[in-house]
């Protein structure tokens, strides 16, 4: 590699575009290619030097690009998190991914406290859990069915 080669601030811009999108995203040799170093062998070395060489460009282009789709990403999560005809497994994965993003974490540790409680607080407990989570309707739905729970 010529030392003018390695410093074309002109294709080290476009190998950075190049690696970041399109149809040679993520593949260093053909992103070098692309951007004009000339054969195979030394476009696949090239493309191994630039991806180090300009790694800080590299994700700072991917955080751009990120910052641009999570208004999308976080209106399609509140969209399906609010659907009222999608499966709820559906929406409890997209409740978490909401708040794991947020930083709340998950749930590690899980204690069954319903062993401590009698029928009645169980019943009662469930009840305001219903009512809380707004799955009022659900139940209801389910109940005039007579299904039991």
């Amino acid at each position: 590699m010529s030392k003018k080669t390695e410093e074309n601030p002109k294709k080290q811009e476009l190998f950075v575009d190049y690696f970041t999108s399109g149809e040679t995203e993520g593949n260093a040799a053909a992103s070098a290619r692309k951007a004009g170093y000339s054969n195979k062998n030394d476009a696949r070395a090239m493309g191994y030097y630039l991806k180090k060489r300009l790694s800080d460009e590299i994700m700072a282009r991917n955080r751009e690009r990120l910052s641009s789709i999570v208004p999308k990403a976080l209106s399609k999560l509140e969209a399906i998190v609010l659907e009222k005809n999608l499966n709820r497994s559906i929406q409890l994965a997209a409740c978490n991914s909401v708040l794991d993003k947020s930083g709340f974490n998950a749930i590690t540790k899980i204690e069954d406290v319903t062993e401590k409680m009698t029928p009645e607080e169980r019943s009662q407990r469930i009840y305001y859990l219903i009512d809380k989570l707004g799955f009022n309707d659900l139940y209801e739905e389910n109940n005039d069915k007579g299904q039991k729970h």
